[in-house]
């Protein structure tokens, strides 16, 4: 019985892990597209300003 209880804890995760690396996908997406050039892709966006 234990088990199930675990899978009813950890079940509405997962969806939302998914929607965010899906949210991620996109955003990365979107800049490679916006940015045809190939540069380093940083979260923090630091590569923005290279010479």
């Amino acid at each position: 019985m234990s088990f199930r209880s675990d899978e009813d804890e950890t079940r509405p995760l997962a969806p939302t892990l998914g929607l965010i690396a899906l949210l991620l996908l996109a955003f990365v997406g979107l800049s490679a597209v916006t940015d045809p050039a190939p540069q380093k892709v940083t979260i923090a966006g630091e590569a923005s300003s290279a010479p």
